[in-house]
């Protein structure tokens, strides 16, 4: 299961997400309206079989002891405007309850209800015929044989009738208490039902948010952690992040060969720029050896110019001890002071090349001592560069 949930897209996860969101949402909307419909259906029922046939009932027994009332009350007047309104209540009444009962009729009765119903039909047209000759003789004012036979032959069918009515009244009750009961029991299945989902939408949601952050948040704080080392110029391999290589075709998975491929380009690099600082250093240490060796050339050069000018300086001696004996052997003869003063001439021009060639080979010197300073400049940076390019070597190693 967590092998399947990690290498989900994020995508697929959100949309599971989702489904499962509405599927809970669906679970509880369907109970609610399943509940509802039920709680509707016990509510019609207990208001169709139990309120209205109750109160047809009650309202048929308030009628004919009414009807009694009014039987009884014209036995005891003599009034015949009376009589007619007495008379007039009595049909008025009787209108009243045949449309009581036949509401109930029309009800959706059960065998019990349809038998009972047609046996209390009948004590009251059994009443209404003795009713109907206790009229007869209260319209020919004998109102104590009226009270005789309406005791003889009303008074049992009457209280038939109403007993009748009890038990139809009392069954409508037991049947809207059976409906209350079925409501209750649907209230408590839905009530629980709502709670078991409730508790397993919190559960799978707690779930789903532990793989949720093991397959997204995790691997992006472990990527996170390989870029910053990457940033801080380290690409070494890290055992600890090896578990992100277990996720397979998704945005993690990705993203996770991106990071890889950047670390070996990095490594790559970084490989190339210690070759290059390899060959770097070779190449500073053999124009190092260079350099000593140009030193030491114009080492020897110094010396050998040193040389020079002390052969020159001898050769000006020579020169000026020859002048001092032409001088002294000039007034010796005329021909030998001619001679020596074309000598005396000649080594003034040897004396002036002598000195213009010392000068000269000053210069070079000077010049030679100059290429060897720059030389040996040149040789420290060299070795600076060839030591910091094993300082980069000794870094990234």
């Amino acid at each position: 299961m967590m092998s399947f949930y990690r290498n989900l897209t994020i995508r697929k996860r959100l949309v599971f997400l989702t489904i499962l969101l509405c599927l809970f949402t669906a679970i509880a909307s369907w109970v609610g309206y399943t509940r509802l419909i039920a709680a509707g259906e016990d509510l019609g029922m207990m208001y169709e079989r139990g309120l209205l046939p109750i109160q047809w009932m009650n309202d048929a027994r308030a009628n004919v002891n009414v009807i009694r009332g009014n039987l009884l009350f014209m036995m005891l007047t003599q009034d015949e405007a009376e009589d007619n309104a007495l008379m007039q209540d009595i049909e008025r009444r009787r209108i009243l309850n045949n449309e009581n009962l036949k509401n109930y009729a029309d009800a959706d009765l059960d065998e019990y209800e349809s038998k009972r119903l047609a046996e209390t039909n009948s004590h009251l047209a059994e009443y209404r015929r003795a009713t109907d000759e206790v009229m007869k003789l209260l319209k020919q004012n004998r109102d104590e044989e009226a009270y005789r036979l309406y005791v003889e032959t009303a008074e049992a069918p009457l209280d038939a009738f109403n007993d009748g009515l009890v038990d139809l009244s009392a069954y409508c009750v037991k049947s809207a208490a059976e409906a209350n009961e079925e409501s209750e029991r649907h209230i408590g299945a839905a009530l629980r039902l709502l709670l078991i989902t409730a508790i397993a939408a919190i559960l799978i949601g707690l779930m789903t948010g532990y793989l949720t952050e093991r397959a997204i948040v995790r691997p992006l704080s472990a990527v996170m952690d390989i870029l910053r080392k990457i940033a801080e110029l380290d690409v070494t391999f890290d055992s600890s992040k090896a578990w992100l290589t277990n996720y397979r075709k998704n945005e993690i998975a990705e993203m996770v060969e991106c990071t890889i491929a950047i670390e070996r380009a990095m490594s790559e690099f970084i490989m190339n720029i210690l070759g290059d600082a390899n060959r770097l250093g070779e190449t500073a240490e053999e124009f190092s050896a260079l350099a000593q060796e140009a030193n030491a050339g114009v080492e020897e050069s110094r010396a050998g110019a040193d040389d020079v000018s002390s052969q020159m300086e001898n050769l000006a001696a020579a020169t000026e001890e020859i002048t001092a004996s032409v001088e002294e052997v000039a007034s010796g003869a005329q021909s030998s002071a001619q001679k020596s003063t074309d000598m005396a001439a000649e080594v003034d021009q040897a004396r002036t090349a002598g000195e213009d060639g010392v000068k000269a080979i000053g210069r070079a010197v000077a010049s030679t001592k100059k290429a060897a300073v720059n030389a040996e400049e040149s040789a420290k940076e060299v070795r600076v560069l060839g030591d910091r390019a094993r300082e980069i070597q000794n870094f990234v190693a």
